[in-house]
């Protein structure tokens, strides 16, 4: 019972004070006649004097609590430059504080004499060198307070391994027999802890080059490389004889240049050098680019002549300096057209997405990466999915800060369920006040690109610029846009499932606070981001076809379009939009087995084609059901705008029916009846568009019956 009372007093308080209370009566009792002594050796050191402690265990304590008369040796030792205590009890440091030789040089004392008051140290003028017990005193203040208040260069930890804290400034190093540092002109040092490590390691909140001699110091024999770790930069430099290879990756892209003239000057052979764009405290899968474009190139370039540079991309990619300034060049060039314009985030979106389908689809005969990634792209030409996605990121990569461009994979599928290819597609969060767009969407460039699509489609001649049918298409249009692909991962892959569900409308009517969102998600909209929030966003209402087409005119003006050429592209463009819709109408008949395919119908085919707005409006009814009411509802459709109608009758509809249905051609420009007699019932399909706008006027009902049908 004794010892459990005891442990629960000693937890309580603090270890120092109760030995300090417990054992300062004994201490007295031995030393406190040879205290004129002790002060009188103090005064007498030369140059240096060491407090050392053999301390006071926790089973002394124990002992002594429970027996008074338990003998602890308190003793104090003089010895040249040496004081030997059991511990540093107060009268001890008092002694020391008032006595000790104010003209020292070096000084070695316990932590816990400066740990609570460092201001006596100040009396010491010619103090250059302290070492104490723990690196617990590595702290920004009390560094701070010796460089300003002392004059000591060197400060040296005794019995413990340290690390590198969180403040701008410290450089600490490590080569696998000591640790030495460096902070705002103080030497820091720990030679007890050996490691044999092969390399030189270095940790440091921001890498300063004026260290960099002190770092080549540290290198041994048996040390093949040097490994610089900051917050901002990472450093590799590897050795082989006088061979030296050097790779960086830092926000300051002239360490790059500096390194190489450094380790040329000492007589090293440079033999290659690499700039790595993926700074740390990133990982694989989610890092971070250097913001590269703002440097100036001249001493690189240069540099270059002279050495082999390399460019690494990613954590496996690398390539040649050449290629990389190609890119930066290029980006230049491209963010510079985009931005000389007064353009909305939308707007400049589209710019850049007409910019990255101007490139041809094709896969690299030579290595997978060549057209893949950006830099490779420039210069080969060659661009597959993942480059088109890649490369519109990097044109907008710091270009607006209202949008944000990622890349995702998807599984595309075929209808009977098998795999037909992986894809990459980008996501996009827009916040455009002009267009009032505020959201989530997704894009597909290449799928909008000249090879990928082909002429039986659009039934006409046409470029990637006339292409917008996988642009900017929200969340509950994914399924029907792609219908046979894996959904946006919008959620990691423990929540994946929810994919599918965002499509429903009901999805956000229900309470979801257990998943969470794919790293793309997150990049995008910041870790702290409401999820509430997010989900809103993603739900994003569709973009309404005429403000396309308004984004898109605007664009087109801002590439060096003149007025009469926008106008014609608008109405390319419509055209283009109207034939896919139609191209998986008539494929849906054709799957449907419908056999009354004549020449008519193929006119009213290339109508829809080339005429009507991008959606038909589709209506299911019986016989019966086509009553005045109906042909009322259709007339009035037909007062405000100019329709085209296609209407399919399965093989049970009475004649009648049929005429009464053919009073629907005095509201439609273009009309036509198509009987299916291989289905056995009266049910009716009526399909009706709306003409363009721009093609409208030039129709009327005698035109078009007479003439079309």
């Amino acid at each position: 019972m004794f010892f459990d009372t005891i442990y629960i007093v000693v937890g309580g308080i603090d270890m120092n004070d109760t030995i300090n209370e417990v054992f300062s009566l004994d201490f007295d009792k031995v030393n406190s006649y040879r205290f004129d002594d002790i002060s009188n050796y103090l005064r007498s050191v030369k140059d240096s004097f060491k407090l050392e402690t053999y301390f006071i265990t926790m089973e002394d304590l124990l002992a002594k609590l429970e027996n008074e008369e338990y003998f602890v040796d308190l003793n104090v030792y003089l010895n040249g430059d040496t004081l030997k205590t059991a511990f540093p009890f107060d009268d001890v440091v008092k002694l020391i504080k008032e006595n000790l030789n104010r003209d020292i040089t070096k000084l070695s004392i316990p932590e816990i004499i400066i740990e609570n008051d460092i201001s006596w140290l100040e009396e010491f003028k010619n103090l250059s060198e302290l070492t104490i017990s723990s690196y617990n005193f590595l702290s920004k203040e009390k560094l701070d307070y010796l460089i300003n208040n002392t004059n000591i260069k060197k400060l040296t930890f005794k019995d413990y391994f340290f690390s590198i804290p969180e403040f701008d400034g410290l450089i600490l190093i490590d080569n696998g027999e000591k640790n030495i540092g460096y902070y705002n002109g103080l030497e820091l040092e720990n030679t007890n802890i050996k490691s044999n490590k092969s390399s030189v390691s270095v940790s440091t909140k921001n890498f300063d080059f004026k260290y960099m001699n002190s770092v080549l110091k540290c290198k041994s024999d048996t040390n093949n490389s040097i490994e610089i770790n900051g917050e901002n930069e990472k450093i590799n430099i590897m050795f082989e004889g006088n061979d030296v290879s050097i790779e960086v990756a830092s926000k300051n892209i002239n360490i790059t240049k500096d390194l190489v003239l450094f380790f040329k000057d000492k007589g090293y052979n440079v033999k290659e050098t690499t700039i790595d764009m993926n700074l740390p405290g990133k990982s694989i899968l989610d890092y971070e680019k250097m913001k590269y474009l703002d440097y100036d190139y001249e001493e690189l370039d240069k540099l270059s002549e002279e050495f082999y540079l390399n460019v690494k991309f990613s954590p496996i990619d690398k390539g040649s300096y050449e290629d990389y300034r190609g890119l930066v060049e290029s980006m230049k060039y491209y963010k510079k057209i985009i931005t000389d314009y007064d353009l909305s985030p939308v707007e400049r979106l589209t710019f850049a997405y007409d910019l990255v389908k101007s490139f041809t689809y094709k896969e690299s005969p030579n290595e997978k990466n060549e057209s893949r990634n950006p830099y490779k792209i420039i210069r080969s030409g060659n661009i597959v999915c993942a480059g088109y996605t890649a490369l519109l990121e990097e044109i907008m990569s710091n270009i607006d800060d209202k949008v944000s461009i990622r890349d995702f994979g998807v599984s595309c599928y075929n209808k009977d369920g098998t795999l037909r290819a992986y894809h990459s597609r980008a996501m996009a969060k827009i916040d455009d006040d002009k267009y009032n767009i505020h959201g989530f969407y997704v894009l597909d460039p290449t799928w909008d690109n000249y090879k990928v699509n082909g002429k039986e489609v659009l039934k006409e001649d046409y470029n990637a610029l006339d292409l917008y049918r996988y642009f900017l298409v929200p969340v509950s249009e994914y399924k029907k846009v792609f219908p046979n692909d894996s959904s946006v991962g919008v959620f990691d892959y423990e929540h994946r499932n929810l994919n599918d569900e965002l499509v429903n409308n009901d999805f956000f009517n229900k309470e979801y606070s257990d998943f969470e969102f794919s790293s793309e998600i997150i990049d995008m909209y910041g870790k702290d981001a409401d999820k509430k929030e997010i989900l809103n966003s993603i739900n994003s209402p569709k973009i309404d076809f005429n403000t396309l087409m308004e984004i898109v005119k605007n664009t087109r003006l801002a590439e060096g379009y003149n007025s009469e050429q926008v106008k014609e592209e608008m109405e390319k463009i419509k055209r283009i939009y109207a034939s896919t819709a139609i191209y998986k109408f008539s494929q849906g008949l054709k799957n449907a087995e419908t056999d009354d395919f004549d020449s008519a119908f193929d006119n009213v085919l290339d109508f829809f084609g080339n005429k009507i707005e991008e959606d038909a409006l589709k209506i299911e009814c019986s016989g019966d059901e086509v009553n005045m009411m109906f042909l009322d509802f259709v007339r009035m459709l037909s007062s405000t705008r100019h329709l085209a109608m296609c209407v399919f009758v399965n093989g049970n509809a009475d004649v009648d029916t049929v005429k009464r249905l053919e009073r629907f051609s005095g509201w439609s420009e273009c009309f036509k009846v198509v009987r299916d007699m291989n289905k056995h019932d009266d049910k009716i399909c009526i399909y009706i568009g709306f003409i363009n706008w721009f093609d409208g006027e030039i129709y009327d009902v005698d035109y078009t019956v007479n003439v079309i049908m």
